[in-house]
């Protein structure tokens, strides 16, 4: 997986996490709407092939059918490792303490935080 996609790109991406099924082309264009055509969409979807975000699941009728290869959460953690990388000057611990500061964090976070970082007896 590269790391690095643009906006477009996942907003392409947005509509295939949330999907229940393997999608097409034309069902993101349907879900995106917004004036973008067919080609530009197909233009996202085969970056975002060869970027490693996505699998080719099959065919329905004459389309490809696509998957994600990476989840939500593995994007998300890679942004956010670009961010702690050292050059930001921001830790790990100081990410997720804003998050919580934001309201971001639910109760049941916060639990899975604490239980990953007790220490293993």
């Amino acid at each position: 997986m590269e790391r690095g996609i643009s906006q477009s790109e996942l907003e392409v991406m947005l509509c295939i996490w949330r999907a229940d099924a393997p999608v097409t082309v034309r069902d993101i264009l349907c879900l995106i709407g917004g004036g973008r055509s067919y080609q530009t969409i197909q233009t996202f979807v085969n970056r975002l092939h060869v970027k490693g975000f996505l699998n080719m699941a099959g065919r329905r009728d004459r389309s490809f059918t696509y998957t994600p290869a990476v989840t939500r959460a593995k994007y998300a953690a890679s942004v956010a490792a670009e961010l702690l990388d050292g050059s930001a000057g921001a830790s790990a611990a100081e990410l997720v303490m804003e998050l919580d500061r934001l309201g971001v964090l639910s109760e049941g976070d916060r639990a899975a935080l604490r239980a990953a970082t007790e220490p293993k007896h």
